[in-house]
């Protein structure tokens, strides 16, 4: 297998190796991902999605791998890094799909999401304390926003302030007008300004403090 392969001789490939359960060798299989992730064609992103299917069934049934665990791992994190060139609907829905697993034979399926979007710039979303824990404890980009939506008691405020002084963009999204006056008192407590949001169906006609 070479990199001079034409587009329909790749697509040949492709077609045979994920017919046969992604069997070929290490560099192959890399191979073939890294090309898919360039052409960006319809056939290529399914090709990626039964990619990660494949591995992760092999995760899942080591006894049927053909690769050793290491192997699989690195190949999975491949994938995830492909699919998310794309940035089609169809590609992050397999992705988040992959992330919100909890299995433990999968690894770490949600930091495969957090770093296939870190050049993008792609943030995560926290409903609760847990979550919020979980945001901040990923090396997210920069650029990249943790949204926390949902209730806030003043556990969960303090959690998101002490987060912007460890320099994460954490955002406090306003659910209702009595949080933010919550949210502001806390805030002077600690001396931190928040970052807050705000909550719009922008096809909805109002009218009032919120319109």
């Amino acid at each position: 297998m070479t990199a001079r392969n034409t587009e329909e001789r790749w697509g040949a490939i492709v077609d045979d190796m994920v017919s046969r359960g992604a069997k070929g060798t290490d560099a192959e299989i890399e191979q073939v991902i890294a090309y898919l992730a360039t052409i960006r064609h319809e056939k290529a992103e399914r090709a990626l999605v039964t990619y990660l299917h494949v591995f992760e069934n092999m995760l899942l049934n080591p006894q049927t791998a053909v690769y050793s665990h290491e192997d699989v791992e690195t190949l999975l994190d491949r994938v995830c890094a492909a699919l998310a060139r794309y940035g089609t609907a169809r590609s992050w829905k397999s992705l988040v799909d992959h992330g919100l697993k909890t299995e433990p034979r999968l690894g770490l399926s949600m930091s495969r999401i957090v770093e296939a979007g870190r050049h993008y710039g792609y943030g995560l979303e926290a409903g609760s304390k847990p979550e919020l824990l979980a945001a901040i404890s990923k090396d997210l980009g920069p650029d990249s926003l943790i949204t926390c939506n949902g209730y806030k008691d003043e556990t969960f405020v303090r959690m998101a302030l002490n987060a912007l002084r460890m320099k994460k963009k954490v955002v406090l999204i306003l659910e209702k007008v009595s949080e933010l006056e919550r949210i502001l008192q806390i805030a002077r407590e600690r001396g931190v300004r928040p970052l807050l949001g705000m909550r719009a169906k922008l096809y909805a006609r109002g009218s009032g403090k919120w319109a």
